[in-house]
């Protein structure tokens, strides 16, 4: 909630006495409320019904009969108040129904009210990850093991241990580097490999097709591309 002036200590308690019995009713969709007279607070808020998404939504409260306002806006990063709380702006990256509450008070009396702007728009879908990261979750979807979050853990320590043995100059050859990362995935996997046959297959495929296209020249690349396929397994097997 966004304090817009010192505001007296009752009113945080009056304020939220009010959102808790109200919190059932429904929103005021582009609200006008005529001012109030003598000594009592009366909140007026405008805005748009529906606005678009990433478009910039004024929130009119100006009208209100307060000397201090409260906002509480819904999830949303963008949201600022103005002018001691009698504008408010909000931009929205997602379609749905936000509401925005608006408490003002004056002379110890409070008046709480609220608004609703719908936001309609399309949003494009996440494309996802690309590249080594996208074939490696497509290949794990080929692998048959119940436990296969537990060996693409152990996986993943295991082409990261050879990507450190390159990388410290234990393994010295490309040759070197396919013998010691067979016998290491074979020991990580152990009865579970067949499982893992076709995911070993589609990688050994596109370990090739790099090879010949001469992404893996030399040891640092075995060891730049060992550490990825690594870091995606464990990456993948961690998420929920």
């Amino acid at each position: 909630m966004a304090d817009t002036k010192a505001t007296p200590g009752w009113l945080n308690w009056l304020i939220w006495l009010g959102l808790l019995l109200t919190s059932s009713a429904g929103g005021y969709s582009a609200a006008t409320f005529s001012a109030g007279a003598g000594e009592q607070a009366s909140v007026s808020v405008k805005a748009p019904e529906t606005a678009r998404v990433g478009q910039l939504v004024v929130l009119d409260a100006s009208e209100s009969y307060v000397d201090a306002f409260k906002w509480k806006a819904p999830s949303t990063d963008n949201f600022i108040v103005i002018e001691d709380g009698k504008r408010a702006f909000f931009s929205a990256e997602k379609p749905g129904a936000y509401t925005f509450w608006v408490a003002g008070a004056l002379d110890k009396t409070v008046d709480l009210q609220s608004v609703t702007v719908t936001i309609e728009g399309f949003v494009p879908p996440d494309p996802g990850p690309t590249g080594m990261e996208a074939k490696i979750r497509q290949w794990l979807k080929l692998v048959k093991s119940e436990t296969w979050k537990v060996e693409a853990q152990a996986l993943s320590a295991s082409f990261r241990g050879i990507s450190q043995q390159i990388s410290n100059n234990i393994i010295t050859t490309p040759e070197n580097v396919i013998k010691a990362t067979a016998l290491a995935n074979k020991a990580a996997l152990g009865n579970s490999g067949p499982a893992w046959a076709p995911f070993g297959e589609e990688l050994r495929k596109e370990l090739n097709a790099q090879s010949a296209a001469g992404k893996l020249a030399d040891l640092p690349a075995h060891a730049a591309l060992w550490d990825q396929i690594g870091q995606t397994l464990a990456k993948v097997a961690s998420e929920k």
